[in-house]
């Protein structure tokens, strides 16, 4: 008897946390993976969310849950960009070596240049987007053209960095 009462007890705290989770989270699921993402207030409303086909009207019926996906897009895309940031800092630092002293200099200069341009642009998107200025579209459009900026310019400079090596 204490045996059953006690797997009882436990699979009523099991319930009630899963219940409490399914009423503070949902699931969503997006084409770049699994969210787990906190809901504003507790309901059992959009547990599970599956965004891999949604359209435009969709996102603006959804403009919390929109807010949110934007936040976890800027953060991986922020994530992947100092990722991108560290590798190529390691490849200029491999390059340097061979460079003498004024030149060193000079490329360091430009990639702290870089850096900083890049940063400034990162943090106005960030404030535009806080301050609810940009839609989700324009948001992801803008993100997109600040990567492809910053890839191309990585590129010029990581380019002359060869040219003027060889």
């Amino acid at each position: 008897m204490f045996r059953c009462m006690t797997r009882l007890a436990i699979l009523a705290v099991v319930g009630a946390v899963g219940l409490w989770f399914v009423g503070a989270y949902r699931v969503v699921q997006t084409k770049n993976g699994v969210h787990l993402i906190r809901k504003s207030h507790w309901s059992f409303d959009q547990s599970y969310v599956d965004t891999r086909n949604w359209d435009l009207l969709d996102y603006v019926k959804n403009a919390e849950l929109t807010q949110e996906l934007g936040k976890i897009r800027l953060e991986e895309w922020r994530s992947a960009f100092k990722d991108y940031w560290t590798d190529l800092q390691s490849e200029v630092e491999s390059y340097v070596q061979g460079l003498n002293e004024k030149d060193q200099g000079e490329f360091r200069r430009q990639f702290r240049d870089l850096q900083t341009e890049v940063q400034r642009k990162i943090d106005s998107l960030q404030e535009k987007w806080d301050k609810k200025e940009l839609d989700t579209e324009s948001y992801q459009q803008q993100m997109e053209q600040l990567e492809k900026w910053a890839r191309k310019e990585f590129e010029k400079v990581r380019d002359h960095f060869r040219d003027t090596k060889n």
